[in-house]
């Protein structure tokens, strides 16, 4: 993938940098999100807020409060795509926005998500094979033991593009189910 841009060759790369305005919320409750919790689909995600929101999950389960910063503090989230190259070794940071409070100003952000080309094949041998390395063990071992659904996630390659059609379907699929969409 690399050597084919460094070459001058065709990229289909999706990498972009987004521009968020969460604007307030009037009477926002308990259990109301700006945005609710996922994980990013892309290899990584560059990020940077002007006020408090954004939420990340902990490995215990609970939500942590994401760094903010008027200037000078970004951090990076890893995405599904660097999830499933790393062979589970890089855990994609599940995350969700709380609503901005009625009455104060707009929190703002930008976001930087780096992607793999959409056609590249991505998965946890291509890793392997560019370590020129055996998958571990107990990679093995931990992906044997997978329901089968989540044994797929890491077993077979997939493309960028099929990995986002896939979540954007299961995701459009959850909106239905709650009346949404």
């Amino acid at each position: 993938m690399l050597a084919r841009r460094c070459r001058g060759g065709r990229s289909d790369n999706t990498s972009l940098l987004r521009l968020l305005e969460y604007p307030p919320l009037e009477g926002a409750s308990e259990g109301t999100w700006g945005v609710s919790a996922h994980t990013d689909y892309e290899v990584f995600s560059l990020l940077h807020q002007d006020r408090p929101g954004l939420q990340l999950r902990g490995r215990g389960g609970g939500w942590l409060s994401a760094p903010h910063s008027a200037e000078r503090c970004c951090f990076v989230l890893v995405g599904d795509m660097l999830e499933r190259l790393s062979a589970g070794d890089f855990a994609a940071t599940p995350h969700r926005v709380l609503p901005t409070p009625a009455g104060q100003r707009a929190r703002r952000s930008f976001v930087y998500f780096q992607a793999f080309d959409e056609e590249e094949p991505v998965s946890a041998t291509t890793l392997a094979g560019a370590r020129r390395t055996p998958v571990s063990a107990p990679f093995l071992a931990w992906l044997e033991a997978l329901p089968e659904q989540a044994r797929r996630r890491f077993a077979h390659p997939v493309t960028q593009r099929e990995w986002t059609e896939a979540k954007d379907s299961a995701a459009s699929a959850a909106l239905a189910e709650c009346g949404v969409g």
